[in-house]
């Protein structure tokens, strides 16, 4: 496993720090018998260089996709995983019935100026740790987390 955790991204306003919180922890939660020293999903970081401080939950309101894209393929050269892969938890993830986020692995473009190749796993929140444990640690790609969706693209609990 990956020490360089994953990062959410909860891109909207009007939600309290405790709810963007308990987001992650809901994410992480599978992970909890693991023990891991660091959980592998966290909240992403501020975009700016003005972080608010640690103790804070970074206000991601203003982020749109394209901008976490750009920051999470930088994030993934420096950690030498080589690819972008987060979580981009829009207003579904607050859903009392079915919340599901967005987790996203792209590519670097091949040529200066081309667009990076994204793919997407729509997922339940309850899942979520599955995917990412099983594309970090190899035992299984991107590709075949995608197959796990049902017909309605999404990957669910069984």
């Amino acid at each position: 496993m990956s020490n360089h955790p994953v990062h959410v991204y909860i891109p909207f306003d009007g939600v309290t720090d405790a709810v963007k919180q308990g987001i992650v922890d809901k994410l992480n939660k599978p992970n909890e018998r693991f023990g891991f020293e660091e959980p592998p999903i966290s909240i992403a970081p501020a975009l700016d260089a003005a972080e608010a401080p640690a103790s804070t939950i970074p206000d991601h309101s203003g982020v749109e996709f394209k901008d976490a894209l750009e920051k999470e393929l930088k994030y993934g050269q420096e950690s030498g995983r080589g690819t972008a892969f987060f979580i981009w938890a829009e207003g579904s993830a607050l859903q009392v019935s079915d919340p599901t986020v967005r987790v996203i692995h792209a590519w670097p473009p091949d040529n200066q100026g081309d667009a990076p190749k994204v793919e997407e796993i729509c997922a339940e929140l309850d899942v979520v740790a599955h995917i990412v444990n099983c594309v970090e640690s190899g035992n299984q790609s991107f590709d075949e987390c995608q197959d796990w969706a049902g017909a309605d693209g999404i990957v669910r609990a069984q």
